[in-house]
């Protein structure tokens, strides 16, 4: 008998209209657009006025290329969406765990940085509903750190 083969996917299913959009943001959102965005992934490295300037012109375009690759690796993953009977299927590559991790990981803090979070904000348990664009924001936040965690779990698996 062979050993099982490992999964080599990640598949999330029965997932609502209002999921899908979440997802589909993760790689379109408005707030990956905003400067504010940017200056929180890159932030200065140091008060040198010379390394500033060498990171500016080396370091950073190279990380804004990959941030950008990671995304449209996302993007060309949500094509794949699979819709039946209301409700909606995706399948995560594994070899593109990275990228959604990487995507994620700037939409959170794109999100928190745009809209300006508190602690106390993402802390909250007592969210039931989210009616301002605010809880929207913390709602997807909190959503988009789930899936962070689910992708980091299937590759432990």
């Amino acid at each position: 008998m062979a050993a099982s083969e490992p999964a080599r996917a990640i598949v999330l299913g029965n997932l609502p209209e209002s999921i899908v959009q979440m997802l589909q943001q993760i790689s379109t959102a408005d707030e990956l657009n905003s400067p504010d965005a940017e200056e929180r992934w890159f932030p200065e490295p140091s008060s040198d006025a010379q390394l500033v300037e060498d990171w500016k012109a080396y370091v950073q375009p190279e990380l804004l290329d990959a941030f950008r690759s990671a995304r449209q690796v996302v993007e060309s993953d949500l094509k794949r969406i699979r819709e039946e009977a209301g409700q909606a299927s995706l399948e995560i590559p594994l070899i593109h765990a990275d990228a959604w991790l990487s995507a994620l990981n700037q939409i959170r803090l794109a999100i928190t940085t745009v809209y300006q979070l508190s602690d106390a904000e993402l802390s909250r348990e007592d969210m039931t509903e989210a009616q301002t664009p605010r809880e929207r924001a913390v709602l997807r936040v909190h959503f988009y750190g789930y899936l962070q965690h689910v992708i980091l779990d299937a590759l432990e698996d």
